[in-house]
């Protein structure tokens, strides 16, 4: 039969162009499909790992998947911390982050242990004013070394962000955060108010000495928490 080919002797003759043409839409499907169920093993693996197993997890991941999990550049951190500690309310007194912080007040994040290393995210706030509609977010925090000071954020899986304790007071009553990747950061507090200004400007200083850019830097309004 002279310009056509005939598949599985159905009857059904496909002219040469169309055979191709459905070749090439099944190449990007069966591509398409492969590549979602990669990401969803990659986020079933990281919620359902035990905690223990998190960091290794990660690590095999970081080199699989190229740069989306790239390792990060290397940020000076705290030696050490603990993870029962530093779990529990955080407000947050500065920072130069905005994208998902736009126009917030009152911003809070809270950390609940779910494993040895391992946590859930809460962040809430308050959006256009102290008494705005409650925004809140909910992820999940993972160590990805012993230190418990270099941690990775999801609040959308596989994606997620290096997240740093440079600084930390010995009480764990504030702490500083960076992200090393985009250099984002936040000094956090237990309260709406540092105890005092000097720890503010040792935090600010802490971040100018690793080379972060605190040109947009802002306080953050706690007035809703502050009587």
């Amino acid at each position: 039969m002279s310009g056509t080919h005939v598949l599985f002797d159905s009857g059904v003759t496909i002219p040469p162009q169309s055979k191709g043409l459905t070749l090439r839409k099944s190449f990007f499907i069966v591509s398409g499909l492969f590549f979602f169920a990669a990401a969803i093993v990659v986020s079933i693996a990281l919620f359902s790992a035990p905690a223990g197993e998190l960091a290794t997890a990660e690590r095999v991941d970081d080199q699989k998947l190229g740069g989306l999990f790239a390792p990060p550049p290397t940020l000076a951190t705290v030696a050490k911390v603990d993870i029962s500690k530093f779990a529990g309310l955080w407000y947050e007194i500065a920072t130069n982050y905005e994208k998902q912080e736009k126009d917030c007040f009152c911003t809070t994040a809270e950390y609940t242990i779910q494993g040895p290393n391992d946590l859930r995210v809460t962040n809430r706030c308050r959006k256009f004013s102290p008494t705005g509609d409650l925004q809140e977010a909910v992820g999940k925090a993972w160590a990805i070394d012993t230190t418990n000071a270099r941690l990775k954020v999801s609040f959308f899986l596989p994606f997620a962000a290096y997240y740093y304790i440079v600084d930390l007071d010995v009480d764990y009553k504030w702490a500083v955060v960076v992200v090393p990747t985009s250099g984002s950061f936040w000094i956090l507090s237990r309260t709406p108010k540092l105890p005092s200004q000097d720890i503010y400007d040792n935090a600010v200083k802490k971040l100018t000495s690793l080379g972060i850019d605190i040109s947009r830097k802002r306080n953050v309004d706690q007035s809703c928490f502050i009587r």
